[in-house]
């Protein structure tokens, strides 16, 4: 075979090869890929009864890592919300995905209201469907709860979490109102006799009057808040439960005036008063106040609405 047979045979090869590539996707190099079909990995739900307080932290942590926001609880900070919030854990749900705890679902209880307090599902088995899952399971329970049934399940979720809230209302969940957070950035001091209380103090003050109010700033959450909380109380009148600090931030969770001693800036008062305390301290309320409610207020002595907020959202059994 001379130079030239040799050169039409190597081109005819090259040829052939090129119209096999085009012709078949997972030809490469001579050779052929099949795609082989992976196993579904095993999938369990479990009521969350069953597993350690060690065990839930970490399944928590790993569940919003890179969130929004850096979120991270310790054993007792999760207790501690468990505690306050009224978290059912025997209502509550883990998903294990293939034996590892890979996701959860949180359901707080008060008679036969309940609330999705928190779920997550681990970076590694995201986009699996075990949220959907978790969420489907625990609709369902809420909705076939022994004596009737729960009435309605609540939740509240960031604005800027689009994913999550097209999960909620594909499920049935609507947006109930906005949850914004507040601060002031330069409060007015004014010095004032203030009387400090242990929280239970807020459930007597502020739970005369009923009101529509999120979970988390319900009198049965807030007056089992414990230290470090407080309640400060002006006059016996004006009431304002200090949460704590937070680097150059004073945070309340709540603000309370009784009915018949309003407009006279008791309020006010309070809140500068605290101020005067707190020197250098901003003072801010986290996204859990109902936009309309004290709106005029808070814009009338100069507290502003954070750029980070969320809606409450519900859904009727």
């Amino acid at each position: 075979m001379d130079h030239q047979d040799r050169k039409k045979d190597f081109l005819c090869v090259l040829v052939t090869l090129w119209s096999a590539f085009l012709s078949f996707p997972f030809f490469l190099s001579g050779f052929y890929f099949f795609v082989v079909p992976m196993p579904s990995p095993q999938i369990d739900v479990l009521s969350a009864s069953g597993f350690s307080l060690d065990a839930l932290t970490a399944l928590f942590n790993r569940g919003f890592k890179g969130y929004l926001f850096p979120v991270g609880l310790s054993v007792e900070g999760l207790s501690h919300r468990i505690r306050t919030e009224n978290v059912d854990l025997h209502a509550s749900k883990i998903a294990l995905r293939n034996g590892e705890p890979s996701g959860f679902a949180f359901i707080a209880r008060r008679g036969c209201r309940s609330r999705l307090a928190a779920m997550g599902v681990a970076e590694e088995a995201r986009c699996q469907g075990l949220g959907l899952m978790l969420l489907r399971k625990v609709l369902a329970d809420a909705e076939n709860r022994q004596g009737g049934g729960d009435r309605e399940m609540r939740l509240e979720v960031f604005e800027d979490n689009s994913a999550a809230r097209t999960l909620y209302e594909r499920e049935g969940f609507r947006t109930l109102r906005r949850l914004v957070g507040r601060t002031w950035l330069s409060p007015g001091k004014e010095p004032a006799a203030l009387e400090f209380h242990d929280t239970p103090a807020w459930k007597h003050a502020a739970s005369s009057e009923p009101a529509d109010l999120p979970w988390q700033l319900e009198p049965e959450t807030l007056a089992v808040l414990g230290a470090p909380a407080r309640v400060a109380s002006l006059d016996g009148k004006a009431w304002a439960l200090v949460y704590g600090t937070s680097d150059d931030m004073l945070v309340l969770r709540g603000l309370y005036v009784r009915p018949g001693h309003r407009r006279q800036r008791l309020a006010t008062r309070l809140l500068s008063a605290l101020a005067t305390m707190y020197p250098g301290h901003a003072i801010h309320f986290p996204p859990l106040l109902p936009e309309s409610m004290g709106a005029e207020f808070f814009e009338h002595i100069g507290f502003q609405v954070d750029a980070m907020n969320q809606m409450e959202m519900g859904v009727s059994f």
